[in-house]
């Protein structure tokens, strides 16, 4: 092969991965602003409706400093009735900010599922016991 044909074979394979490498990275901010919209449009009204705040405290898990998400339930709110306590940290599937408004919001008129551990100092989370909690979604305009 030549040196021309070489250089043109170099040159395509190195802008077929740049292409996507910028298609993934791409991808991945479209669905970190396609889930996070959740959060910024509907989080304020959730967190009224629902009666609950939130924080994002962080957790030595397996060795690795990570981001937990963690409820802080108003007495007598739909939370607080589902059996949500202060502290309890958001586990499993909708345990990230953005995916648990997601998930809320799809719920609205519904009832929601979701897992929690107790929070707070104690034995490392996954020895925790986890609670299902089920929270009545109130509809937007209630």
């Amino acid at each position: 092969m030549s040196r021309e044909k070489l250089f043109t074979h170099a040159l395509l394979t190195a802008g077929a991965i740049a292409l996507l490498a910028a298609l993934t990275v791409g991808g991945y901010i479209a669905w970190v602003t396609l889930e996070c919209r959740y959060q910024v449009r509907h989080g304020p009204t959730l967190d009224r409706n629902l009666g609950f705040t939130y924080a994002t405290p962080y957790f030595l898990i397996d060795g690795r400093l990570q981001e937990v998400m963690t409820l802080y339930p108003k007495v007598g709110g739909p939370m607080h009735r589902g059996g949500v306590t202060d502290d309890d940290i958001v586990v499993g599937e909708g345990s990230v900010v953005c995916s648990f408004y997601r998930k809320l919001e799809s719920a609205r008129g519904k009832q929601m599922r979701f897992s929690v551990v107790a929070g707070g100092d104690g034995p490392p989370l996954n020895k925790r016991p986890i609670r299902s909690i089920t929270v009545d979604v109130p509809r937007p305009n209630q």
